[in-house]
């Protein structure tokens, strides 16, 4: 299941997270287009994390969010949902 892709948010998410068995990967873009590709030169660009948890997830984004990258509010509000409820 993705939470969100690069496409997100008429293309402006620089995050692309998505659950595998192994737990919730998120894909760091090192670039965005603002007229043309440009780096964005934040602490994590270009890498890939993969948490544990969805709350773990969750943290993730909202530090990645802090630190400047573009972060898909649907994303963060899917996985607090299911922090809140988890799958019995």
């Amino acid at each position: 299941m993705s939470y969100c892709r690069f496409s997100c948010d008429d293309g402006k998410s620089d995050v692309y997270v998505y659950e595998i068995a192994a737990g919730w990967v998120t894909h760091v873009a090192s670039h965005r287009i603002v007229g043309r590709r440009v780096p964005i030169g934040g602490p994590h660009d270009g890498e890939t994390f993969t948490d544990h948890s969805a709350g773990a997830c969750l943290r993730r984004l909202l530090n990645l969010s802090s630190d400047g990258y573009h972060v898909p509010a649907h994303a963060l509000k899917a996985l607090a949902e299911e922090v809140e409820e988890p799958p019995t």
